[in-house]
This record gives C-alpha cells, structure tokens and sequence, in this order.
C-alpha cells in the first residue's frame, strides 16, 4: 500500500515495468496468498480500486508498521525454543521500525515533494522491503 500512496501522492514516482505488468507483479508479489483460502471477492481488481484511492493520511492513520511492532514481543514468548523464528521475527520487526520511520519523513516532508526520493530495498528481509527516502 506504500507503493500505491506514493504513486498517487507523487506523479514521479513511478514503478519500473520494463518486464511485467501491474498485473503480473500483483500476481508474484501475492501468489502465496492465492494459495490460501482467501475470500473469492479479493483480486487484483479490487487491489487496484482500493490502491488507486490510497493517500498519506490513510497510510498514517492505520500505521500498520507501528501495530507490527506492537504486536511481536507477544509472539517472540511463542517461539523461545526456536530460534529460526525468533530471526525472523527480528527481521520482520525491523523492516517494519524502518518503514515506520519512513513513512514519518514522508509524511512530515509531504508525499509531493518533488526533491524527495523513495526507493525500496530487501536488506532486512528477503520477502518485505525497506523504504530508504533520500532528498535529491
């Protein structure tokens, strides 16, 4: 939803499809979930509808990096006697602490800001990126 935000508050921020579509990368990016029993009215068209409709002060208001962090030192007491899953709740807890920093400069600097640029980076997890925002 970050990705989407950005693109609608942002026109130059734009998502590189020199390979796949939109549609595609939804597909890759949530193939696990189309695996899952998941509701039959959740799809990538209505991913899109609610992604095209996406601004900063939704994103702020449901800080779900900030209730990630909430949340993980309740599991970390489930997962004690295995450390493969104390790992990767670590690097789940940061790629959520630095995506809610991220997301505070965005918001104080304003999503517009034509000299502020996001680019997203998998250092913490191989699975959820980090949004690194930089001013040019």
């Amino acid at each position: 939803m970050m990705l989407a935000v950005l693109r609608n508050e942002s026109m130059s921020f734009q998502l590189p499809t020199i390979f796949n579509t939109e549609q595609e990368r939804f597909m890759q990016h949530f193939d696990l979930l189309q695996k899952a029993r998941i509701p039959e009215h959740i799809s990538y068209y209505s991913f899109r509808e609610s992604a095209s409709r996406a601004c900063i002060s939704d994103l702020l208001k449901y800080n779900f990096f900030k209730e990630i962090q909430k949340i993980i030192p309740s599991l970390r007491g489930s997962f004690v006697s295995e450390p493969e899953k104390l790992a990767e709740l670590r690097r789940i807890e940061q790629v959520a602490e630095h995506n809610r920093i991220a997301l505070n400069i965005i918001s104080q600097v304003g999503a517009g800001d034509r000299s502020l640029r996001v680019s997203f980076e998998f250092i913490h997890h191989p699975h959820f990126a980090v949004a690194a925002v930089k001013r040019s």
